[in-house]
């Protein structure tokens, strides 16, 4: 991951150089972004840690959160979403303490380099072709892709994925007419027949359990 990291930092100047950063800026908030990156990163489980139900599993009272990871300001995070509740379950309860820590630790300004980034990277999809190249270039160290998608289809694709339900509700009214939904709705039903016939002669299953 040698290489990856170090296109990590070419990837984040270029997005700063994208817009309007001058390329020593760049550069230097580039590697702030990877500094704290791998900062976080070893606060995560390992990959065998995630596949263990129980290390993930992690109750713990908001009045104890605050005090092993006092510098996020959970009561006012809460308070802000809305939510109220004594206690919650935390995946990765090593990741908010080492978040806590560095929040007090790290200045401010390498705090707004990855956000700005994060942001940019975000948005990257969305802006001119400058942005969209290069996003495409760092995610093909990951994907192997070699092309990127033409570009109608990938406003076809976010159209899609943006309007969901609406569009789907369009699609509908013009190629599933009401005599196509009753065609589905007799073969759904002859199907919870056959389920019916099948499940009350099973001589393994008892009668309550057939019934429900």
């Amino acid at each position: 991951t040698v290489n990856q990291r170090k296109k990590l930092v070419e990837h984040a100047a270029k997005y700063f150089e994208l817009v309007g950063m001058d390329a020593a800026a760049a550069a230097k908030n580039a590697a702030d972004v990877l500094a704290i990156e791998t900062a976080i990163a070893q606060s995560h489980l390992s990959p065998v840690e995630l596949r263990d139900p129980i290390k993930n599993y992690n109750k713990i009272s908001v009045a104890d959160l605050e005090k092993r990871a006092p510098n996020i300001g959970w009561s006012a995070f809460f308070a802000k979403m809305g939510v109220k509740t004594d206690s919650v379950n935390l995946s990765q309860p090593r990741y908010y303490e080492a978040l806590s820590a560095l929040l007090a630790k790290q200045p401010i300004q390498v705090w707004k380099n990855k956000l700005k980034f994060d942001y940019i990277a975000s948005k990257a999809s969305l802006l001119g072709k400058a942005f969209r190249d290069e996003r495409f270039a760092f995610n093909a160290l990951f994907s192997g892709a070699k092309v990127q998608p033409e570009r109608w289809k990938s406003m076809v694709s976010r159209t899609d994925n943006n309007l969901k339900d609406l569009l789907g509700q369009v699609y509908v009214q013009k190629y599933f007419p009401p005599e196509a939904k009753q065609r589905m709705d007799e073969l759904v039903n002859n199907l919870q027949i056959s389920f019916k016939a099948r499940i009350s002669k099973l001589d393994w299953m008892s009668d309550s359990t057939k019934q429900r």
